[in-house]
């Protein structure tokens, strides 16, 4: 009888932050509305409409320059879901979003951090400006099926280090995530730390696993490159990493994203909705700046007192959790900063598990700083306003990013021609577009209004 009643209050406890998140995630994206497809959702949604599903997932085609069938499989049941109703791509994004808060939730637990604390690391999660590219896209659930795919990595690798088990189910999602998005390669480093931090295992099934590691990374290398003849994945816009690389714009992106997480927009407008060197908002100013001197003082406070601990004690061990969420977080920085431009839905991954490493730096400080408890909490309370308030004044400027400000448009277009006029438009209207920096030709104008 209690085991049933801890079932049901668990079951309860789900159901309840589900809705909870669900609802927190519908009103910070309130201002997001997908009308019609454009870009690559109408590039992606073309091909939907003339190849089944296995042809869509696997074949190697135009739309193919990255090989992404787990992603394209997953595309092609969302568009299933999608045609006939264009609106509920929104609606099925922030349920999408707000789960991925849930498992936060769940994970931050399972790191024995406290049930407040992480709530608010999930509510965090869910107002930070870069989840925007997931909700306000179809191909959006590339990066949070991918995301989340990787936070089941990272806590069943957490895991691994205290118990040695599981480990097959990690290169199974390993090697699914490589063909969500190939960035994600980069947890290898993540999966190689695990090993080496585990002390569940002897010496040999160490180096059998390692072996096994490199086989799989090797086997996902070398299928990509006989179904699309080269070796290193694409850059952003099917750019080829090796001729747009430089030493320079990789250490500036790095840069970038640790200013990212900091609460201060380091990249252009249209990549960001609003450049912090542009902000000319004296209120938002010092909020911004509150905010980065509370996460700086956390960690600064954790620094100290880890440090202090492992010189008195000698103690190595004291640094393996260290090791193993900065191997996540620098992982993903890097493998973001390859490219030619940094786009913010590549640091929501690294800024994720950051709010559980937030969240793990508290809880440690509780153990060490014991008559300090109460302001350690208000402490964190404050680093949770403070980046509410943060994430709120940047997305203000989300219509400026290029992705949204194309979208602003089509659904403008949409809704003076099919939604008011009916399929009738295309034959007895003829059609204006009055703004001359948006372009509608070519496979755009054929596809769009069907």
């Amino acid at each position: 009888m209690i085991l049933k009643n801890i079932k049901i209050l668990k079951i309860f406890e789900f159901l309840t932050l589900s809705v909870l998140l669900i609802a927190i995630c519908k009103f910070v994206n309130n201002n997001i509305s997908i009308r019609s497809l454009y870009m690559d959702d109408l590039s992606n949604y073309y091909y939907f409409l003339r190849q089944n599903i296995f042809e869509y997932s696997f074949g190697v085609v135009e739309k193919q320059v990255h090989y992404r069938p787990v992603f394209y499989f997953l595309l092609y049941i969302y568009f299933i879901f999608i045609t006939g109703n264009i609106a509920l791509s929104v609606k099925i994004n922030i349920i999408i979003t707000a789960m991925t808060g849930v498992l936060l939730y769940y994970i931050s637990k399972r790191i024995k951090i406290n049930f407040v604390f992480s709530i608010l690391i999930s509510i965090m999660f869910l107002f930070s400006r870069f989840s925007i590219f997931q909700i306000g896209q179809c191909i959006g659930i590339i990066d949070s099926v991918s995301l989340i795919l990787s936070l089941f990595i990272f806590i069943l690798c957490y895991d691994f280090i205290r118990t040695g088990k599981k480990i097959n189910i990690i290169y199974l999602l390993f090697f699914l995530v490589c063909f969500t998005h190939e960035r994600y390669m980069c947890l290898f480093v993540l999966i190689l730390a695990s090993l080496l931090l585990c002390d569940k295992i002897d010496k040999k099934n160490k180096i059998k696993n390692f072996l096994l590691l490199i086989l799989i990374a090797t086997s996902i290398f070398l299928i990509r490159y006989f179904l699309l003849g080269f070796l290193i994945p694409r850059g952003t816009a099917k750019t080829v990493i090796t001729e747009t690389f430089t030493v320079k714009q990789f250490l500036r992106h790095i840069f970038e994203q640790f200013g990212y997480i900091l609460g201060y927009n380091l990249g252009p407008d249209y990549l960001c909705g609003i450049p912090y060197k542009n902000i000319n908002n004296i209120t938002a100013e010092n909020i911004i700046s509150i905010y980065s001197f509370i996460l700086l003082w956390i960690v600064a406070m954790y620094l100290i007192y880890k440090i202090f601990i492992l010189f008195k004690k000698k103690n190595v061990k004291l640094i393996f959790d260290d090791i193993f969420f900065i191997s996540y977080i620098l992982s993903c920085i890097v493998a973001s900063s390859v490219t030619f431009r940094l786009e913010m839905r590549w640091i929501y991954s690294s800024y994720a598990v950051f709010l559980i490493y937030m969240g793990y730096m508290v809880t440690y400080l509780f153990k060490v700083l014991t008559k300090t408890k109460v302001v350690l909490k208000i402490l964190f309370v404050l680093f949770f306003v403070f980046q509410i308030l943060t994430e709120s004044f940047y997305r203000k400027y989300s219509d400026n990013i290029y992705f949204l400000n194309d979208l602003k448009e089509t659904n403008s277009i949409a809704d003076s021609t099919i939604y008011e006029y009916g399929e009738d438009v295309l034959t007895n209207k003829k059609i204006y577009i009055t703004n001359k920096a948006f372009k509608l030709s070519g496979l755009w104008y054929r596809h769009f209004f069907k």
